[in-house]
């Protein structure tokens, strides 16, 4: 992480000529970096056959980065942004190239290559640059959040193999493949590759022991020096370089810029060109993820908020005007070159625009200059681009992923390295999903599981009814469901169901509660298991119901359940499920036992004594209270408590921003409001009669002068209050163990 955020830097309103001369020797610095990294690209992908056009292949790249270079330098979401033709696509090209140069030599049309070849770059820089504008345009920048990570790690590794065989082709000119590799024995070809794969490799041990910003200009600009040295130690001319193959060069005199003509796109092969299809989506595809994962890693280091959907725009429009200007070879941000220039604390956008300046000068009056340049520079920097791949994910990742992700990174890999890109990628992603499945259907699909002997409705009930659900509650079993619903995971449900329906250690089971709450969705073979699970309810005389399913679910059911022959129970909640069962809980109850929840017998069961109960009923009086009307309202003084006799009312809790929300429901037998009377606070909740409820109340003066009269029986009705609070408790404790261990 870098010391200082992007954020804080200065910028036009406070720059300084200081700031000037650093912005201009850091814009050179970069500018030079791109451009020999650009002509390595443009080596690497008119390699072999098409060697015979590298001056036009460097066009081609310097023009596609001098667009998007300059698109980004001057309304790129990230100020200090270096862009350019990129490692991935290049290797790519290279791919389709040679698969080009191969079908047409083999068809004797060698004369169509350059006509066909071009083609292909355009039509390619074209798709993806319009994919590229459509995906920012319609918001998708996100997008690269679904790729699995160990898919991008085995594209990146296959990546850096397929660069390091390219890094051969372009010293030797040949392709390296196992059916050739005595062929790279040879004394000749031992002293064209040799130099670059040991360039490449002191670059990687050293960027390994040394990191500094300016050790990959220095390392090149070194390795020039021993080159010159060397050949002037052999006796070798240039010239003479050069007819050994050392040089990048001859070219023609004069500039690079070579722009295409009408006559460049005769005998243009379309057959040949759509034989490439694979590696042509290859780029369209995995471009979009690259420009993401390079922005994100750069919003990383620079700790700077970069607009996901305008790179993809700006980096599209960049491609867009390059390929219409003769290029076609796609780019986007560079990661380490973007941090490179944070780092060396460049200040404005200037530094890339002087590099693109640096870029232009070359492309229009440095051919002579490229001319003489060793090839072992640009295949060296080729194999450190590869060797850095393959070493960060096929050796870094062995620590970093499972033992499943690795070999999926690793299998992408090796089908790369024998096939393609579009197969690794597609084996890759399938290879995913079928781990994804595996691994999500050992996921804890069933949150809790418990009866409703220990899991109550939010009603508050009195002692003795509570007691009859604890007893009785075992008959209902509540299975509380989360996360996504399919095939591999649904069989728990039913074996835990199952389990429960035959059990012989509980209470026969009577209600079967499934809670959908926290489940984010279900497939459509969930259907079949649920089903399944319905008839062997009914064939036990068990109801099965459903609660807390969104609309969603709901629909997606309708299209699998015929909800008139599997009529279900559905609830809106667990509360409203639980709430009904206890009700016919109790309705069974009463049907064999006399349950007597007045307020005479609420009274005997706290004063056994008649005369005590005739003395305590003259401080309380009776109040009607009709079909939904108010008890008292949230932030209300609490002086009143209240025993109901009848009826019921709801608790209603209403948020700041006026939500209502059901805390819990009172019914018969039981006192309410006590709790903020004794705690001298506010009422923290509404009430609400449901039906029509007859209740007993006394006041805060009632029960001060019950207490001066006759403090024992004041002494007897505290103690009942405490032992109901206590009961509340106990009740609450319980079901906080319960999700503990569950």
């Amino acid at each position: 992480m870098y010391s200082e955020s992007i954020a804080s830097r200065k910028f036009w309103s406070q720059y300084k000529i200081s700031d000037l001369f650093n912005d201009t020797i850091l814009g050179v610095l970069q500018g030079s970096i791109v451009i020999v990294v650009c002509i390595s690209f443009a080596s690497l992908i008119f390699s072999g056959q098409l060697h015979l056009f590298i001056l036009r292949g460097i066009s081609i790249v310097m023009i596609s980065t001098i667009s998007l270079y300059l698109i980004l330098a001057l309304i790129g979401s990230f100020p200090l942004a270096v862009s350019m033709t990129q490692d991935k696509p290049a290797i790519l090209y290279g791919l389709i190239g040679a698969g080009i140069a191969s079908e047409l030599v083999a068809q004797g049309h060698s004369q169509a290559l350059l006509p066909t070849f071009y083609c292909a770059i355009l039509i390619t820089g074209m798709i993806t640059s319009l994919v590229l504008l459509l995906l920012g345009l319609f918001r998708l920048g996100n997008m690269v959040r679904f790729v699995p990570y160990p898919v991008i790690g085995g594209f990146l590794a296959g990546t850096g193999w397929l660069i390091i065989v390219g890094s051969f082709a372009v010293t030797t000119n040949h392709a390296l493949h196992i059916n050739n590799l005595m062929q790279f024995t040879s004394d000749k070809m031992l002293a064209l590759w040799v130099p670059g794969v040991a360039f490449g490799l002191l670059m990687f041990i050293l960027q390994k022991k040394v990191s500094h910003p300016l050790l990959m200009p220095m390392t090149i600009i070194i390795g020039l020096i021993i080159f010159y040295a060397t050949i002037k130690t052999m006796g070798l001319s240039i010239a003479a370089a050069e007819s050994r193959g050392y040089m990048l060069g001859p070219f023609p005199k004069g500039g690079l810029l070579v722009l295409p003509t009408l006559k460049l796109f005769h005998g243009i092969d379309w057959h040949v060109i759509a034989s490439q299809w694979g590696n042509i989506v290859s780029i369209v595809v995995l471009t979009p993820i690259a420009v993401l994962l390079n922005a994100g890693g750069v919003e990383v280091a620079t700790r700077y908020n970069i607009n996901f959907d305008k790179e993809l725009n700006y980096t599209g429009l960049g491609n867009l005007i390059g390929t219409l200007l003769g290029g076609g070879a796609v780019g986007y941000q560079a990661f380490s070159l973007s941090a490179l220039n944070f780092e060396l604390g460049a200040k404005s956008r200037l530094v890339s625009v002087i590099g693109t300046i640096c870029c232009i000068a070359v492309l229009f009056v440095g051919v002579q200059v490229v001319s003489i340049l060793p090839k072992f520079i640009f295949s060296g920097l080729l194999f450190y681009f590869g060797i850095s791949l393959l070493y960060e994910w096929l050796i870094t990742t062995i620590i970093s992923f499972n033992k499943w992700e690795y070999l999926v990174i690793f299998v992408i890999f090796i089908i790369i390295a024998v096939d393609n890109f579009l197969a690794g990628i597609a084996a890759g992603l399938v290879f995913s999903l079928f781990i994804f499945v595996m691994q999500y259907s050992r996921v804890k699909i069933i949150r809790r599981a418990a009866s409703a002997a220990l899991l109550h409705s939010n009603v508050e009930r009195n002692l003795t009814i509570q007691t009859l659900l604890s007893k009785e509650g075992d008959s209902v079993f509540i299975i509380q469901l989360q996360g996504y619903l399919f095939f591999g995971n649904t069989k728990t449900i039913l074996d835990l169901s199952v389990t429960r329906l035959y059990s012989t250690s509980h209470l026969p089971l009577k209600y079967l509660i499934l809670d959908y709450y926290e489940v984010q969705g279900a497939d459509s073979s969930t259907a079949n298991s649920f089903i399944k699970l319905y008839n062997i309810c009914r064939k036990r005389n068990v109801t099965l119901i459903l609660s807390g399913l969104s609309k969603h679910l709901i629909q997606s059911m309708q299209h699998h359940i015929d909800f008139e022959r599997y009529p279900y129970l559905f609830f809106r909640d667990l509360d409203h499920a639980l709430e009904w069962c206890e009700t016919k809980i109790i309705n069974a109850y009463e049907t064999r036992h006399k349950i007597d929840l007045s307020w005479v017998r609420h009274l005997e069961h706290i004063f056994p004594d008649q005369k005590d109960r005739r003395t305590i009923v003259n401080y309380f009086k009776p109040l009607a209270l009709p079909e939904n009307s108010r008890l008292f309202s949230q932030g209300d003084a609490a002086d009143t408590l209240y025993f109901v006799e009848s009826g019921k009312l709801e608790i209603i809790h209403t948020n700041p921003d006026g939500e209502r929300h059901r805390i819990s429901t009172v019914s018969k037998g039981t006192i309410i409001g006590e709790m903020a009377v004794y705690s001298k606070g506010s009422r923290s909740a509404s009430v609400y009669s449901v039906e029509e409820s007859k209740l007993y109340y006394i006041d805060k003066a009632s029960l001060a002068l019950m207490t001066t009269e006759h403090p024992g029986l004041a002494a007897l009705f505290h103690q009942s209050i405490a032992e109901q609070l206590t009961m509340r408790l106990l009740r609450a404790n319980s079901v906080i163990q319960s999700l503990i261990y569950h």
